[in-house]
């Protein structure tokens, strides 16, 4: 679970088998609206083959993540969540904190908002 101050948003971090060290990861959630339990493990176990831990999260308000607000969708509040996950993951011993941005479909217009892609990969060097 990560603390935040007035929720808690839940994520499950998958992690290679047998990987030791620092290792490349990814963040992700679910969409605009489904939880991390639907689409995230099949990607997640993709990812682990390459070596690459995968950390899936759900929104607030969304599946495990607490908010007196259930499934009300709010983009700004999802961009904080997903920054919330990235200074988790960022903090971890166990991340490669040698970061470089990688780009999914439809990204565009959060990297316009962001200023940043919230989706990120270590480079691994």
């Amino acid at each position: 679970m990560l603390p935040l101050l007035e929720f808690t948003t839940v994520g499950t971090l998958f992690h290679p088998d047998g990987a030791t060290g620092k290792l490349p990861t990814v963040v992700a959630a679910g969409g605009w609206c489904y939880t991390k339990k639907i689409v995230l493990p099949h990607i997640a176990r993709i990812v682990n083959q390459k070596g690459i831990q995968f950390l899936g999260f759900d929104y607030a308000g969304f599946g495990e993540s607490s908010m007196d607000r259930r499934q009300h969708l709010d983009p700004w509040k999802q961009i904080s969540d997903y920054r919330n996950a990235l200074t988790y993951v960022e903090s971890r011993d166990d991340v490669d904190s040698n970061w470089s941005k990688a780009q999914a479909p439809g990204r565009k217009i959060a990297d316009w908002v962001l200023g940043s892609l919230p989706l990120f990969l270590s480079t691994g060097s």
